[in-house]
């Protein structure tokens, strides 16, 4: 409606090729500044530039401080790829950016409270239907940074409530967010909506008060892996191992021993499984880590960074050969999900990643992953996803490998 196009400041990029590009000339704007921005692209064949936003509505993203970072595209149509989000630029991050941040600070501030949803239209429904302090995510998973910015407004006592939709991907974005905010010591509630529903439908359907209602009863991050688990596997015998499988990492990683203690606690009520048994199991996973810890503390007083080529070299001359043959399976892993995109639903979905060793591999697997960019999972989308041009560039060169798909290392 009108107060949402003019809250938000919506707009529209009228379908042409370069009409911004040729205005920003007459301003006497640089080309190369605006292609840095993000505003307009060089072309493929010939000279000159073409605007990248053309026949789309117009997000403009805006930082905390209320300042213009960047700009989000949707088209009109059934076109590809249905949202465009400004690249990464000097001003604009997506890994720092939340969508409606500068509306929502006060509100969320003054409530404690903040709902997190995942794209622009979900957003501007939940203020259209009074929620204020609400913001959205850029096409790209909860970060630390992301959570850091959150718990200034909300303080310590401050609730976070992450709304997703109710399909599959929605599930998965949500147990990956929970990582972050273990890791930053926060706490954050889950919602998933009822079958077939966003946030925008939901709230179409059933309005304000019933969404208040059902976000109340938003299950913490542990009873939200706990229930996802049950429901995965279900309850058999060997479901409650695949269970503890899942979730043992996650326990492992929660430093207050009490906290640690009722959700084993927790779990075990659910499965109806001896205590004893998942401690022993959780601290066999912690062993693990602080071994590896222990051999990266090694590797990096003898001058070895993790994923240098061992002789304090950078990151892009990485020597496959010279590394474990756990990471050099791990390296294929990532090699083949370049090289095959669609595998990327199966290596998340068994969560394959969970059990990397090398640190830098896991990385670079981990943004692979998480990254939502591009009409179709191709090597360039999913290259897009890693931020370090060293990175990057040791990523395409497995890329363009010639593995043969085998267990001989």
């Amino acid at each position: 409606d009108s107060e949402a196009i003019d809250r938000f400041q919506l707009g529209y990029a009228p379908d042409g090729w370069d009409h911004l590009a040729a205005y920003l000339r007459n301003r006497r704007v640089p080309d190369g500044l605006a292609e840095k921005l993000g505003l307009i692209a060089p072309r493929r064949s010939g000279s000159g530039y073409y605007d990248r936003f053309r026949n789309r509505i117009i997000f403009p993203i805006i930082n905390i401080s209320r300042q213009v970072i960047g700009f989000g595209g949707r088209v009109m149509d059934d076109s590809l790829p249905k949202y465009l989000n400004s690249p990464e630029t000097p001003l604009y991050s997506k890994g720092r950016s939340l969508y409606g941040i500068d509306q929502a600070k006060q509100e969320i501030r003054a409530n404690e409270l903040v709902y997190i949803v995942e794209g622009y239209l979900d957003l501007l429904s939940m203020v259209r239907h009074g929620m204020h302090n609400s913001v959205a995510t850029l096409g790209t998973a909860l970060t630390n940074a992301h959570v850091r910015m959150l718990r200034s407004l909300v303080g310590t006592r401050g609730k976070v409530v992450l709304v997703f939709d109710s399909d599959t991907a929605g599930v998965r974005a949500a147990e990956r967010s929970i990582e972050v905010f273990a890791r930053e010591y926060m706490d954050a509630y889950i919602l998933v909506l009822e079958e077939g529903h966003d946030p925008d439908s939901f709230l179409l359907e059933y309005g304000t008060e019933r969404f208040r209602k059902v976000a109340k009863g938003a299950m913490s991050t542990i009873s939200f892996l706990i229930e996802s688990a049950v429901k995965r596997h279900g309850l058999t015998p060997e479901g409650k191992i695949r269970i503890v499988t899942d979730i043992q990492k996650v326990l492992a990683d929660i430093e207050d021993p009490v906290s640690r203690s009722l959700h084993v606690k927790s779990l075990c009520e659910r499965i109806e499984i001896d205590e004893n048994a998942v401690m022993e199991k959780i601290d066999g996973v912690k062993r693990n880590a602080e071994e590896r810890s222990n051999i990266s503390r090694r590797e990096t007083s003898a001058g070895i960074r993790p994923g240098s080529d061992g002789n304090g070299g950078p990151e892009t001359s990485i020597d496959v050969r010279g590394l474990s043959k756990q990471a050099r399976m791990e390296s294929k892993i990532v090699a083949m999900l370049l090289q095959f995109p669609a595998m990327v639903e199966e290596v998340r979905d068994r969560r394959l990643v969970d059990l990397f060793e090398n640190p830098t591999i896991r990385m670079i697997c981990r943004a692979i992953l998480d990254n939502r960019t591009g009409p179709a999972n191709t090597p360039e989308a999913l290259l897009a996803g890693i931020e370090s041009d060293d990175l990057r560039a040791f990523t395409a060169s497995l890329a363009i490998g010639d593995d043969a798909w085998d267990l001989s290392l």
